[in-house]
């Protein structure tokens, strides 16, 4: 199923317990209050609670559609089973079903005023929104998808 908002869900399966995992996760994650105005020292930014987290990757450059990681530690049988989500900021999501919302309702009105009317007029609206939507659609996924993929990488060979 493709959602209109780029996000991401999986498991990890570990051999190490959920204490182990924890200290892990602790040993490259910054909280955010001590990583303003310091030299990059971890991997992550964020809290690391005893059955799960809550990070985004720490970067050298401004990324508004970067990741927010988190993760619940389960204990099934003999394996510990991480079980993550990654999803957008909460502001950037509303930013973005904004500009989605306002640019379907224009598509929507030149497909309307096309038909009604005959004419290919308004195919300059057809056309604009129908690239508002693509471009936001490119700019979130390509923002989004290239760092989760780093962090999944990461978060699976850590833990």
């Amino acid at each position: 199923m493709i959602h209109l908002l780029p996000d991401l869900e999986y498991r990890i399966h570990s051999e190490k317990s959920p204490e182990e995992i924890t200290m892990a996760l602790k040993s490259v994650t910054d909280s955010e209050k001590s990583i303003f105005g310091r030299e990059k020292k971890a991997e992550f930014v964020g809290e690391v609670y005893p059955f799960g987290f809550k990070i985004v990757s720490h970067i050298s450059y401004r990324n508004s559609f970067l990741p927010v990681i988190e993760g619940k530690v389960k204990v099934e049988e003999n394996t510990s089973v991480i079980v993550i989500k990654m999803r957008l900021h909460l502001l950037v999501r509303v930013f973005l079903s904004i500009w989605f919302g306002m640019a379907f309702f224009f598509l929507l009105f030149g497909i309307l005023d096309t038909m009604i009317s005959g004419m290919m007029e308004s195919s300059r609206l057809l056309i604009s929104s129908g690239g508002l939507i693509i471009l936001g659609q490119l700019i979130s996924r390509a923002g989004f998808y290239i760092p989760a993929r780093k962090a999944m990488e990461r978060l699976e060979n850590l833990l």
